[in-house]
């Protein structure tokens, strides 16, 4: 029985052990959210009368993603104008809403893929380096995945009838530039599924409000 007792002890203690180290780390990744870096501003001008097809053209990338449309990003700006531009580095451990807020609290607001584009028209070589995300756009496509094997008790008979299996799922993607070797690329994607062994940091462009 003592010997019982004993066990019970050090597997207790080793779990509330385990329990502070937890604690400690998530104090770490706390304290660590507050140390996101920032680079010098970058000094952009931004023609918002042009559409979505012009600014790529003149941007001249290697390839660009389809579903960057005038389309999926309609601009609600119109005019020129001189904007100052920072880029803010997104950690993996930060959620971009965290990311966003922190960064409005010190006033620069997200930039749109209009001002990511003037950006990189301007500065190609720094995305050489970095996929930068313009957080201030996003568009909604749908993808359609199979239904869950759980699902189909329920889609089965309605399925049979359609001869559909699948079913469709909103999901939103935010535009970024990336790069291979020397050619530039623009396309849509999640900053939280990046594989960060392909691209060393990841950005985002945000714009000081005057």
């Amino acid at each position: 029985m003592s010997a019982r007792l004993c066990s019970a002890g050090v597997w207790f203690g080793r779990l509330l052990l385990t329990g502070i180290l937890c604690l400690a780390l998530m104090n770490c990744v706390s304290a660590r959210d507050y140390s996101i870096k920032t680079s010098a501003d970058y000094s952009v001008v931004v023609d918002y009368d042009r559409t979505m097809e012009e600014a790529l053209q003149a941007g001249r990338y290697a390839w660009v993603n389809t579903e960057i449309t005038s389309e999926h990003f309609k601009g609600i700006e119109s005019g020129k104008g001189e904007l100052s531009i920072v880029l803010v580095e997104l950690p993996a451990h930060v959620t971009i809403e965290k990311v966003i807020k922190m960064q409005i609290d010190k006033n620069p607001r997200p930039g749109t893929i209009r001002e990511l584009l003037a950006f990189a028209e301007k500065y190609p070589e720094v995305q050489l380096d970095y996929a930068i995300f313009a957080l201030g756009s996003k568009c909604g496509l749908y993808r359609t995945e199979p239904s869950r094997a759980w699902d189909m008790i329920i889609v089965l008979p309605r399925s049979l009838k359609t001869g559909r299996l699948h079913e469709r799922i909103l999901q939103y993607f935010w535009p970024y530039l990336s790069s291979q070797g020397l050619k530039r690329f623009v396309n849509l994607g999640q900053p939280s599924s990046m594989k960060r062994e392909l691209y060393n940091r990841c950005w985002a462009c945000f714009v000081r409000i005057d």
